[in-house]
Formats: C-alpha cells, sequence, structure tokens
C-alpha cells in the first residue's frame, strides 16, 4: 500500500444495506460529510445499482451520492474528468467485472482523478469486483469450485492502489491454499494472498503470505 492517502475498505460481497449495515457506516464515518460517488463501472448493466446503494447510504446518514459509469474507455480519454469526482470524499466500486473497471478506466484521467483524491484522504471502498481491482495484479477468472488444477486462475493488472497483495474474495478455504502454493514459485517472494470469505456482519480473511 502506498505510504500516504486515506483508508482503502475492501470487502468481499453482499453488504448488507439493511439492518445495521456495519459497513457502510464505516465507510460513511471516512467520508466526514462529504460526497460519495458510486462507480458502477464494473457493471455491463448499470440500471438498479446506484438506486439500490442510494437507498442503502441515505439510511446511514449519507445524502450526497452520485453514480459514475463509463460506457467505452472513449469516454475516460477525454481531457474533462467527470465534476462528479470534483471535491468527493469517497470513491466505492460497486460489484461486476473488475476487468471492466481496468478496462475503462485504467491509466485514464478518471483513474489518475481517483488517485489524486485517495492520496489527499478520500476513502476508496469496493464490494467484489471493485475489492478485487484495487491490487496491482488482479484474479480475473477461475473455476469456483475446491478442486481445481494448476493455472485454472488467469491474472490481470488492477488499478494498484494496494501493492504486494492479490485480493481473492471469493474462492473458498482450500481452494486458496492450494492456489497459494501452486503459484508461489511463480508470483514474487514479497505478495500475500488473501481469500475473503464475506458474511452478513463480518469478514474474516483467511490466506498465506
Amino acid at each position: 500500500m502506498d505510504d500516504a492517502g486515506g483508508p482503502l475498505i475492501v470487502i468481499g460481497g453482499h453488504e448488507d444495506k439493511e439492518g445495521d449495515r456495519v459497513i457502510l457506516r464505516e465507510v460513511a464515518r471516512h467520508l466526514e460529510g462529504r460526497r460519495l460517488v458510486i462507480a458502477t463501472v464494473a457493471s455491463h448493466e448499470p440500471d438498479g445499482y446506484f438506486d439500490s446503494y442510494r437507498k442503502a447510504f441515505s439510511a446511514v446518514g449519507v445524502t450526497d451520492l452520485v453514480e459514475l459509469y463509463v460506457h467505452e474507455r472513449s469516454e475516460s480519454l477525454g481531457g474533462d474528468v467527470p465534476a462528479t469526482l470534483g471535491g468527493a470524499g469517497g470513491v466505492f466500486f460497486s460489484g461486476g467485472d473488475q476487468l471492466r473497471i481496468s478496462s475503462q478506466i485504467g491509466d485514464t484521467p478518471i483513474d489518475r482523478k481517483i488517485r489524486e483524491l485517495h492520496q489527499a484522504g478520500a476513502v476508496i471502498a469496493g464490494t467484489s469486483a471493485g475489492a478485487s481491482v484495487m491490487s496491482e495484479t488482479m484474479l480475473v477468472k477461475g473455476a469456483s469450485s475446491e478442486s481445481r488444477r494448476i493455472g485454472d486462475l488467469h491474472m490481470a493488472p488492477g488499478l494498484g492502489l494496494v501493492r504486494d497483495v492479490i485480493i481473492d474474495q471469493h474462492l473458498p478455504n482450500a481452494a486458496v491454499m492450494a492456489d497459494c502454493w501452486a503459484r508461489w514459485p511463480t508470483t514474487p517472494a514479497s505478495w500475500a494472498w488473501a481469500s475473503m470469505r464475506t458474511r452478513r456482519r463480518s469478514s474474516p480473511v483467511d490466506g498465506c503470505g
């Protein structure tokens, strides 16, 4: 992770949008009353995502919310960074396809603005695909069963908000450990590998590193 900057909140998925909303309250706490940008870029069909999060975050006191979505990468390459990011206190990446996030906004003015906000103290949060994309190298494909062959997993560059970590948000423990050892010889020795098992009210982390 970079030496300076705001907090990163990495969520395995299925964060509770009703009830206690523990995770969303933590995001809200770090906003300190500032705007939250809901980045639905990971979804190929984002309809309904923003409304769902607007309702959930409103319940924990966050009312200044805007959506960031990119249909084509060309939209990200223009010189004008979306005004929605200006002065934001945080960015929340929703779930979907992590490769879509990196391919649409990676190394673009939007990406650089998000990094600028983070370095200035903004909170960056992500759930499921939005969590996976935070690492320098992210998982983009792999079988979900506990019994897998070496080489089943595929990787691609992420946004690099956190270094020396691969975030594996969905795999069961046995599969995680098998892949850790199978891939360790081809992975930089300094990397850690974490698997997140998400529950309603907590997200314990297992892994090797």
